[in-house]
């Protein structure tokens, strides 16, 4: 669906394309009056006061009462009545008009949905340079909404609209052009969006830009400046970026070695339910980095972390229940956990699963595998 316009209706307006002359003493007297109402957010008030003006065939007083109707402000949500004025101010070529209908039509909003009418209300919105209904026809595009799907022509719509600074735009091409879906993987290109979202303070795009200079994808490897991201985004309180800025400082990449900062950050992704962070926690605990070793603390944070599907956690579970460290030595455990990382294909699980199977029963492997079904379904 496309991003429905959520600020006040004045600035909407404002940022319109729609110019008006008010030729007609008394409706520029109501149109006033109404302008003031909805600063005030007096929007019965301004609601009256346009629907004189709109009632005379002032355009500024329609764009108005349309978004009212549609917002639901000052009278009772209508998209039809909505839909009526914008119709009106559609055949003056109005931008903000077109891409009303558009939304209407894409959404089944006082009308059956029709994405074909949607497509061309956008696009005669989009051709008036309209951003919004830019990035809501790419997405139609991208999606396969009413046409065939065609990522090509969702990057051209969405390459103009990141153009002329639409956030949504950027990081839709961003990720197009990292997974490449659809496209030619181009992490130069991603990186380029990533960077334009991330300095108007993206919290996603922050934590992808600081992705791609960890790894150098797209830009020369650069450790200092992939702290730089991760720690905007990590103070936004976004978890992966806590993680990854705890893993440098674990790491020593780009800073000096610290298990103290790596701790404070792991913890701060843990509590927000970061399963990594979990388990990157329990690896401390287990080999005594930061912390005084306690198999039994690191054991309880990776059965957290391996609760939330966990790869890495599950593996060391399974060779801490192997080894008997903090825990009695239990085969059947041990097996189990092998079995739930060897499902997401994580290192050398199947390896340690097929030797635990060389110790034990027939009747030991199928509850152990019964175990592993049981954890699996009760995870969904």
């Amino acid at each position: 669906m496309p991003i429905y316009l959520k600020s006040k209706l004045l600035k909407m307006f404002l940022c319109s394309t729609l110019l008006v002359a008010s030729v007609v003493t008394p409706a520029f007297a109501d149109l006033a009056k109404g302008k003031k109402a909805l600063e005030s957010n007096d929007y019965p008030t301004a609601y009256l006061e346009f629907l004189e003006s709109a009632r005379r065939g002032d355009p500024e007083a329609r764009l108005y009462i349309a978004g009212l109707y549609f917002e639901g402000k000052g009278t009772t949500r209508n998209y039809v009545k909505s839909s009526y004025w914008y119709e009106k101010l559609a055949r003056d070529k109005n931008s903000v008009a077109y891409l009303h209908l558009g939304i209407m039509a894409e959404g089944g909003l006082g009308r059956r949905r029709n994405y074909q009418d949607a497509i061309q209300w956008y696009e005669k919105a989009a051709n008036l340079g309209n951003m919004q209904a830019t990035f809501s026809l790419a997405e139609l595009f991208h999606y396969g909404k009413g046409v065939e799907q065609d990522y090509d022509k969702a990057a051209k719509w969405y390459t103009k609209a990141a153009e002329n600074g639409n956030l949504d735009a950027q990081l839709a091409l961003a990720s197009l052009n990292k997974n490449g879906t659809g496209i030619n993987q181009d992490y130069q290109k991603s990186a380029k969006w990533y960077e334009q979202a991330a300095k108007t303070g993206d919290v996603s795009a922050q934590f992808n830009l600081g992705l791609l200079y960890r790894h150098g994808l797209g830009v020369e490897q650069n450790f200092k400046l992939s702290i730089k991201w991760y720690k905007q985004a990590a103070e936004q309180g976004n978890s992966d970026a806590q993680n990854n800025l705890g893993a440098m400082y674990d790491q020593g990449l780009g800073v000096k070695q610290s298990y103290k900062n790596a701790i404070e950050w792991y913890q701060k992704a843990a509590i927000l339910g970061n399963a990594s962070a979990q388990a990157n926690l329990a690896s401390l605990r287990q080999h005594g980095l930061g912390f005084k070793q306690n198999y039994e603390q690191a054991i309880k944070l990776y059965k957290i972390a391996a609760n939330n599907g966990n790869a890495p956690a599950q593996f060391a579970l399974g060779k801490m229940y192997k080894q008997g460290q903090g825990v009695a030595i239990n085969i059947v455990l041990a097996h189990m956990f092998f079995n739930l990382a060897a499902t997401k294909g994580y290192l050398d699980s199947k390896a340690q699963l097929d030797e635990a199977e060389i110790w034990m029963t027939s009747s030991q492997i199928n509850q152990a595998k019964q175990m592993a079904e049981k954890w699996i379904i009760k995870a969904k």
